[in-house]
């Protein structure tokens, strides 16, 4: 369920870890030297300043799967079990390690996840942009970014996997669901909080199920039709278009957002 992390620390050792190849960068016009060394560790960014100060960016998902993939299930087990284990070798103390920014998501079984990224439209009249590369769509918000993938055609996969997820851009934003630290990854009271976020930013999304739509009513998967109208009226004719298509894709992706706490908590 964690994915994506930018962590803020201090370690004056780590670039006396044997098995850590760290580099300089130098300057090739004036052969100065920065201030900071970089090395990698799986797909994890470790970027050491001369002053002592640690920041490491990448994925824990992935990470766990030495920096391969991030579409099978990563419960609450496994990332206690991640960050142990990043700590233990990298000899930080997860309670001083500092959250700036992650990414929560989901990883939903799902039979057409095209269809799905193609039928999202707006939240709050937020546009989501353009199909990246077929399988990925983003929308910007002030506190997040909402992201949608298909997993199964970015890792070229048989079966189908929908990824859902919020990328929460500071970490006073994250603190509301008392994360502050790594250390606040290893317990659970978080899990439940998170999944309701997602739930209610998905519930949230005005989303036209093309895979159902009538060629009468194909201007409603126009972001060009919803954005111009004001608020009552948009959220009125949305309510039209719910009441006349019923249960859709919108609605199923709900309801395994839904289901998906049990699969997180798990032993």
């Amino acid at each position: 369920m964690v994915d994506f992390v930018k962590i803020y620390t201090w370690s004056k050792g780590i670039r006396l870890i044997e098995w850590l190849d760290f580099t300089t960068e130098v300057s090739r016009k004036t052969g100065e030297a920065s201030e900071f060394e970089i090395a990698k560790w799986n797909n994890l960014n470790l970027k050491s300043y001369d002053n002592g100060r640690l920041e490491i960016t990448g994925s824990l998902h992935k990470f766990a799967n030495s920096g391969f993939h991030n579409h099978d299930l990563f419960s609450q087990q496994r990332v206690v079990l991640t960050i142990n284990h990043l700590c233990q070798e990298l000899r930080l103390n997860p309670v001083k390690c500092n959250l700036v920014n992650i990414e929560f998501g989901l990883n939903l079984g799902f039979n057409n996840p095209n269809e799905v990224l193609r039928s999202l439209i707006s939240h709050r009249n937020e546009p989501f942009n353009s199909q990246h590369h077929g399988y990925y769509r983003e929308c910007e918000k002030d506190e997040y970014y909402i992201k949608c993938y298909n997993k199964s055609q970015q890792f070229n996969l048989s079966r189908g996997i929908l990824r859902f997820e919020l990328k929460f851009k500071r970490s006073r934003q994250i603190s509301r669901f008392g994360i502050k630290t790594l250390s606040d990854l290893t317990s659970t009271h978080w899990v439940s909080p998170i999944i309701n976020e997602l739930h209610k930013v998905w519930c949230e999304l005005l989303f036209v199920d093309r895979s159902v739509i009538k060629n009468s009513d194909l201007h409603l998967t126009s972001q060009d039709y919803w954005s111009p109208l004001p608020k009552k009226q948009r959220q009125r004719q949305y309510r039209k278009y719910k009441k006349r298509y019923g249960v859709d894709l919108q609605s199923k992706v709900r309801d395994r957002i839904r289901e998906s706490h049990q699969f997180i908590l798990q032993v």
